[in-house]
């Protein structure tokens, strides 16, 4: 069964993605979709028309430039999302259809209950900016909910398209993230917990590699620790891992590892 679920998942997800950049008659409009924000809250924000920016917008999401050429994610609580512009066998590759793809995941601690709602960001063509409720998640049943979006609009002739393809998964309550380094002899030699500022960390001269231990809290309440090896010659030096923060969101840090 589960099986077959993840089968109808990728099907869906294809379709979205075939249909956003072939060639159609699209009306002309007069405001396109720029970009979405996830937001965990007891209570959902009204639809919010004519504003001048986004300040003061609670933003964990992503913006993308006005031509489609380049995206910013923005907020410390997506995960793993994938870009692609214009890559698919089949797009009409010129200078009025501009194609972007974006899918990724969003994760919630499975203790959390708060509602998840979904907000498409719109710019006009007056330069203002529009936040459009899209999806409302009070119930995630099976571990995941998955939603696709795809929306295109001629603005000046242009033709801009836009799709993405969201999942918001459960996961265990992240507890611990720590950094142990070892040196030639398999000795501990210094051990350091990974923060959302932890940017960077540049190993001791005699650290022979190192462990990164992430001990999270499963769904009968019981402690397990995944544990990954990054050496001198490992062509990956960076960790990603998830955090919860003072309000039970999950938020995610990278950091790489340096050896001298």
């Amino acid at each position: 069964m589960k099986k077959q679920n993840l089968i109808m998942i990728i099907l869906v997800l294809l379709m979205f993605l075939l249909a956003g950049c072939l060639e159609k008659n699209v009306t002309e409009g007069n405001k396109k979709m720029i970009g979405l924000t996830i937001i965990e809250s007891t209570s959902k924000l009204e639809d919010l028309t004519d504003l001048p920016n986004l300040d003061g917008i609670p933003i964990n999401g992503f913006i993308i430039s006005d031509e489609y050429s380049e995206i910013s994610f923005l907020g410390d609580v997506l995960f793993d999302f994938k870009y692609e512009y214009s890559y698919l066998e089949g797009d009409i590759i010129s200078p009025d259809s501009i194609c972007a793809f974006i899918n990724g995941n969003y994760y919630q601690s499975i203790q959390t209950t708060t509602p998840i709602f979904v907000y498409a960001i719109y710019k006009t063509i007056d330069n203002t900016y529009e936040l459009i409720l899209k999806n409302e998640i009070t119930n995630i049943t099976g571990g995941s909910y998955h939603l696709g979006v795809s929306e295109e609009v001629i603005i000046k002739t242009y033709n801009y398209v836009l799709t993405y393809g969201i999942s918001i998964n459960k996961t265990n309550v992240p507890l611990e993230n720590v950094i142990r380094e070892f040196n030639s002899k398999n000795q501990l030699i210094r051990s350091t917990a990974i923060s959302s500022d932890l940017l960077e960390i540049t190993t001791l001269d005699n650290t022979e590699y190192v462990i990164v231990e992430e001990k999270v809290l499963d769904v009968n309440d019981k402690e397990t620790v995944k544990r990954t090896l990054i050496t001198r010659e490992s062509t990956k030096n960076y960790i990603t891992v998830k955090l919860l923060d003072a309000d039970n969101k999950i938020k995610s840090a990278q950091t790489k590892i340096l050896f001298p």
